[in-house]
Order: C-alpha cells, then structure tokens, then sequence
C-alpha cells in the first residue's frame, strides 16, 4: 500500500491581485494541477509555478458579499490573506467551483472518472499576492 502522503492528487494554486497600497483584495485566482509525491514534493511544486502559472489561471473578482461601497470606491472587507489559511474559506468558493467545473469537463471530454478530478474536501494548495505595478505588469508579492 502506497502512503497516503506520495498519492496522486489534486492540487491548488490560489493567487490574489491586491492594489497599489497591497492592502485590499480586488481579484482571486486558482489554478489546479494533479501531482504524485510527497507533500513536501507538491509544496515545492506550487511554489515554482505560482511566479509563473498566473496568466493561465481562473479568474473571479472578490464576491460581492465581501465588498463594501466607501466613498465611491469599491473596496473588500478583507485586508489581507496569510498563507496556510483554511482552504475552505468562502472567499475562493467561487474560484474553486470554476476549477472543479473545469476539471470535471476535462474529465467527462476524456472519459475518465469524474470522482478522480474533483477538489478534495481539503486540497494542498499554497496562496501567493500579485500587485500591477504603474507599467501594467504583474509582480509575486515579496519578489
């Protein structure tokens, strides 16, 4: 029997664009990948891509229910997300279902069982905060 900690799974990405002051949440991110190893294995995996795999990920602006009107401007209640925060937050469940919708389609396009691409109930995944700069381009948070 294989350990549970070297079985394949799926595997989240989650990024979010934060504003020029990096204090507000104005978009989310996921992106899903299927990976065997360790964990340790996996982790480093999100790590190398999350500099690099943000373009291709699914896209949502922050939920309406986490944004407030102040002075004409739209700003969530959210300051600000650490890493390692609970991967069920209902901040990314609509990232989440957009992932899993996808992987389902991929799955049913290739016959495959649908079971085995569905978000388990508590995904490894890594967060990582974007900002654009004033040129237009997208920088990691801390790089």
């Amino acid at each position: 029997m294989v350990p549970l900690m070297t079985t394949t799974e799926t595997i989240i990405n989650l990024w979010y664009y934060v504003g020029e002051d990096r204090q507000l949440i104005f978009t989310l991110a996921g992106r899903a990948y299927i990976a065997k190893g360790t964990d340790e294995e996996k982790i480093a995996l999100l790590q190398h891509l999350a500099g690099t795999d943000y373009p291709l990920a699914i896209r949502r602006l922050v939920p309406d229910r986490y944004v407030s009107n102040y002075a004409g401007k739209m700003m969530t209640a959210v300051a600000h997300i650490t890493e390692r925060d609970n991967p069920a937050t209902p901040l990314f469940e609509e990232v989440y279902q957009a992932i899993e919708e996808d992987l389902i389609k991929i799955a049913e396009a290739h016959n495959f069982p649908v079971d085995d691409f569905k978000i388990p109930d508590n995904p490894l995944f890594i967060m990582t905060a974007l900002y654009k700069d004033d040129y237009g381009e997208i920088h990691v948070l801390g790089t």
